[in-house]
């Protein structure tokens, strides 16, 4: 599969100066919006947030009480113990 670059120029809020990072969403090749994401802040995947959160010793509880994630979801990262 051959894919084409897009290049568009997306206006965001930020100073003329700015070093950092930005998300853009774009639709059908039209960046539609942007987001600065602060010194603290850092995208992932869905799985390795849990993996990392699991590593850290956290546990994440279904309102129910009574399951996990990791037991809804399986062994999270394919880890098993």
């Amino acid at each position: 599969m051959h894919e084409k670059l897009l290049t568009f120029t997306v206006t965001i809020p930020a100073p003329e100066n700015f070093t950092g990072r930005v998300l853009v969403s774009v639709e059908k090749g039209t960046a539609l919006g942007t987001y600065v994401l602060r010194k603290n802040e850092f995208t992932t995947t869905v799985e390795s947030f849990f993996e990392s959160a699991k590593m850290a010793g956290a546990q994440i509880i279904y309102p129910d009480n009574k399951s996990t994630l990791a037991e809804k979801m399986g062994k999270i990262g394919g880890h098993h113990g």
